[in-house]
């Protein structure tokens, strides 16, 4: 599969089923779900940044807060509300399977009001300037930092570790109450708000969760031999068959 970097426009050939790239001419990273790497195109052709200033619903773009497997998440305003906005790829907009999961997403975590997790309003359909229909749903906008990204700069103190697992455990909890397992739980996905001494922490990307016990999941690949999650934070029962994973 060839990606084209959104950072300088440079195309690079990325194996199938990696779960993370890196541009060889600028260093610009982008992650993916086992999904992406699979699809003939699906985010590599997506210029996140064309559709900053369109309206999408009754919601301004105003900046891009991260770009994945399946769509980027914006920032956007209606009046003096802010939010954040989770747009569906529009490589994958005419796939019928995949915009049933994206469907399903956002169904899923709109049942969700926990303070640990990201709070969905509402979800929609909308014209894009380029005329191309552009799913969506609105998220509540997180302020802050993710843990990956604090690892990075210093060693973090223990006390401050236990009090953002006791918080994320408390929203897989929540989500684990009405049948959502997460199934992608790393440090990127946990953002932190507020004090760095005392943060609230928000559990956040459930794009690749399963609704148990039914076993549908968000994804539309569920055959056993697909890995589903970010490799080197799973389980080895969730390596071997992510359509088992229960908790």
């Amino acid at each position: 599969m060839e990606l084209t970097c959104h950072g300088c426009g440079r195309r690079f050939g990325v194996p199938a089923g990696v779960l993370e790239a890196v541009c060889p001419a600028c260093g610009t990273r982008a992650a993916f779900t086992a999904q992406a790497t699979r699809l003939p195109g699906a985010v590599a052709h997506l210029a996140p940044e064309a559709l900053l200033g369109a309206q999408i619903g009754e919601w301004t773009l105003t900046e891009v807060i991260g770009a994945g497997g399946m769509g980027v998440v914006y920032g956007a305003h209606q009046g003096d509300t802010q939010r954040a906005l989770k747009v569906l790829a529009p490589a994958l907009s005419a796939d019928t399977d995949f915009v049933a999961r994206f469907s399903r997403e956002a169904d899923a975590l709109l049942r969700l009001e926990h303070p640990n997790l990201i709070r969905v309003y509402e979800k929609g359909t909308s014209l894009g300037p380029d005329g191309q229909t552009r799913h969506y749903f609105v998220m509540e906008r997180a302020h802050g930092t993710d843990l990956r990204a604090l690892v990075k700069q210093a060693p973090v103190a223990p006390t401050l570790v236990a009090k953002v697992i006791r918080q994320a455990a408390f929203g897989l909890s929540a989500a684990h109450q009405q049948g959502i397992v997460h199934r992608d739980v790393k440090p990127a996905n946990l953002l932190l708000e507020g004090d760095a001494a005392h943060p609230r922490v928000k559990v956040v990307d459930f794009g690749v969760a399963q609704l148990a016990p039914s076993g549908l999941s968000f994804t539309s690949l569920t055959r056993s031999d697909l890995i589903l999650g970010t490799v080197n934070y799973m389980s080895p029962e969730q390596r071997a068959d992510a359509s088992l994973v229960d908790a």
